[in-house]
């Protein structure tokens, strides 16, 4: 079981009340203080289905999937020993879309995370979830300390196109824009791109206790990070971000909303490309005539500009 700096993706059934409440109103986290509209009795349009809820017929309520795929249990160090000594299981989201006429989906969660880590820059919590998307796919990915026991055989390969920082109802967040591929088809097409992803962090007020029904900020409380996120293939990816972008829009935390961010900084290859700019060389030297030069001697070997950096 590899270590990473996440915790344990595990799953089980739950009996547990859920604290999640989607309506006509829209959805509604009681142990959060947060909420996101809908307009027109839904959170997006048509096209999108919810897919972490089935309707209730026989009460017309939205009640919350209980398969494995949808259940995540939080391994939980509350004494600072170093070992988990409380688990507690959770919904893995708290809003999953699927489009139905192409691949997008859309996806809101919030996680507990351990105080030395819900306290690091937010972009260095980028970089640890996208270099582990390799291990569990863009979703089901989130930020401690803990081991992560994921049942997928397939691999993946990542890298950041471009990242922002901007606030997400008026909370700190950071955002990028990522591809994924699956790492067979790298291997045989470098230019092979599975899905694009955007990818927002944003961090909370929020307190996480795995004791507490209600989850308050206090000094045994576990901070609470949010994680909003869009992926589809590459040719369809456009065509839905303009309902992920509305959907932030209508996000809000303790009675805050509203979406802003800077321009986007682009992030640098994983591969270095060639230099842009020729390298300043001394003019060519009509040779003495003196005895010839054998071929090669002097010449200085070229540098590999495809080398990965150091």
């Amino acid at each position: 079981m590899r270590k990473l700096s996440f915790l344990t993706l595990s799953v089980a059934l739950c009996s547990c009340v859920s604290q999640r409440v989607v309506d006509d109103a829209g959805f509604h986290h009681e142990g959060y203080d947060y909420f996101v509209r809908a307009e027109g009795g839904s959170i997006l349009p048509t096209e999108w289905m919810l897919d972490n809820y089935y309707l209730l017929s026989t009460r017309d309520k939205y009640v919350e999937k209980s398969i494995p795929s949808y259940r995540v249990t939080y391994h939980l160090d509350r004494n600072g020993d170093g070992r988990p000594d409380v688990k507690k299981e959770e919904p893995l989201y708290d809003l999953r879309f699927v489009h139905l006429n192409h691949n997008g989906v859309i996806w809101l969660r919030t996680y507990p995370m351990a105080t030395y880590e819900h306290t690091r820059e937010l972009r260095v919590l980028m970089r640890s979830y996208v270099e582990n998307i390799a291990g569990t796919g863009v979703e089901a990915v989130w930020l401690s300390d803990d081991e992560m026991s994921v049942g997928k055989e397939r691999t993946f390969a990542s890298r950041i196109l471009d990242c922002q920082d901007g606030t997400v109802a008026r909370q700190k967040a950071y955002a990028c824009t990522i591809e994924i591929g699956d790492t067979d088809q790298v291997r045989f097409d470098p230019s092979h791109v599975l899905k694009r992803a955007r990818v927002i962090l944003i961090r909370t007020p929020f307190g996480y206790d795995p004791l507490e029904p209600i989850r308050t900020k206090d000094s045994r409380s576990f901070g609470v990070l949010m994680m909003a996120g869009y992926s589809n293939y590459p040719s369809d990816y456009e065509s839905g971000l303009v309902d992920f972008a509305a959907m932030l829009q209508r996000i809000a935390i303790a009675a805050q909303s509203g979406v802003q961010f800077e321009a986007p900084a682009p992030q640098a290859p994983t591969t270095r490309a060639p230099d842009a700019t020729p390298r300043a060389v001394a003019p060519p030297v009509s040779p003495p005539p003196a005895p010839a030069v054998p071929d090669g001697a002097g010449a200085q070997p070229a540098e590999d500009e495809t080398a990965p950096p150091p």
